[in-house]
């Protein structure tokens, strides 16, 4: 299900969006936009996950996570087709 909302945003920041739909890099308008939502909320929900280890302190199994993790593509599993 999706909802149609209003954002407001700069003229030269839609014009970016623009140019990338004209050149076909992109599908539309929507999709820039929700993919970059979903970047930030990936770095708010990681942001929070690394102040939990910093308060837990070393563990050896998170260190092995972190260094699998450090070579995965932070898109790898974000499908928004």
């Amino acid at each position: 299900m999706t909802i149609e909302i209003a954002v407001r945003l700069r003229g030269d920041t839609v014009d970016q969006l623009d140019e990338l739909v004209a050149a076909s890099q992109v599908g539309s308008r929507a999709f820039v936009i929700e993919r970059a939502l979903a970047r930030e909320f990936r770095r708010v929900s990681a942001g929070k996950d690394a102040a939990i280890l910093a308060d837990a302190g070393p563990d050896e199994d998170m260190d092995s996570l972190a260094d699998y993790q450090r070579t995965t593509a932070i898109d790898a599993a974000l499908d928004l087709d």
